[in-house]
């Protein structure tokens, strides 16, 4: 798998579990799964860059450099995290899947 898909497939992840951050109460098996799921793609990708750092604009991403801008996916999701005042990630590897769901569950607060 190349490094844009493995990128791709993180954001995929991230979405998911902040739609589920957003529907369900943190302890609701769908959430946690869904949480998992992203953990296990955040570790393909920290394999990747470690740490990884993501800059957040109103209509992109940016990961080591490179601007992720697909229509419509990775605009949606930017400006949702853009809208919460949200800047900039890091994510450092060994972040356990508790400290994953404070932090979805943290940035899914209105």
């Amino acid at each position: 798998m190349d490094k844009e898909q493995i990128v791709e497939d993180f954001f995929r992840s991230l979405r998911i579990a902040l739609t589920n951050a957003f529907s369900y109460p943190k302890d609701h098996p769908y959430f946690i799964k869904s949480v998992e799921n992203f953990k296990f793609k955040l570790e393909d990708l920290l394999v990747i860059f470690n740490p990884l750092s993501i800059g957040v604009t109103n209509l992109r991403f940016v990961v080591d450099g490179q601007n992720f801008t697909k229509s419509g996916f990775y605009e949606e999701l930017a400006r949702l995290l853009h809208q919460r005042k949200i800047k900039n990630i890091e994510i450092r590897a060994g972040s356990s899947l508790e400290e994953l769901i404070k932090f979805l569950g943290v940035i899914s607060l209105p």
